[in-house]
């Protein structure tokens, strides 16, 4: 489901239907909202909580460019 954060409801709703694994994608803009945001404290976190928050919505897997800045924070 694409994009990640904006479509969690949809998430929900696929997983608790499909039979089969869902995963949830966050785009480059939703990375750059995190990334490039001087006003955030911290980033990294804010990805890492909306990574977590696909998950609770039910996607098995999460695609992500900010992938690597959550592994190394």
């Amino acid at each position: 489901v694409k994009p990640g954060l904006v479509a969690l409801d949809h998430v929900a709703r696929v997983a608790g239907s499909a039979g089969r694994p869902v995963f949830s994608f966050f785009t480059a803009d939703e990375h750059a909202l995190y990334a490039n945001n001087e006003a955030l404290p911290d980033g990294a976190a804010l990805e890492r909580e909306a990574i977590a928050a696909a998950r609770r919505a039910g996607a098995d897997f999460v695609i992500s460019y900010g992938a690597f800045a959550v592994a190394e924070s």
